[in-house]
């Protein structure tokens, strides 16, 4: 149903290793266009999230939380690939 999940969006010093710990969390991620990640994951466990990734010293330097339905998050990116088209 809906608000079982929690999105937010991170930066680190280390991509590579921070994709590898997303993927073995089995945490549903995208890379964003200024380098950073959108996380989505079950709601309560972004702070189980934040712990694990700190122990693997990926260089967490930002941690966002995304307060806003997947359906917005979703057209925002539709609205912004249809501006792209336009360019």
């Amino acid at each position: 149903g809906n608000g079982e999940n929690e999105s937010a969006v991170f930066t680190f010093l280390d991509h590579e290793k921070a994709a590898e710990v997303f993927t073995r969390l089995g945490i549903v991620y995208s890379q964003t266009e200024d380098g950073g990640f959108t996380a989505t994951m079950r709601k309560g466990t972004l702070p189980e999230a934040i712990k694990r990734l700190a122990a693997e010293d990926v260089g967490i330097t930002s941690v966002i939380p995304v307060k806003r339905s997947l359906e917005e998050a979703f057209l925002a990116v539709t609205s912004k690939l249809g501006e792209e088209a336009v360019k």
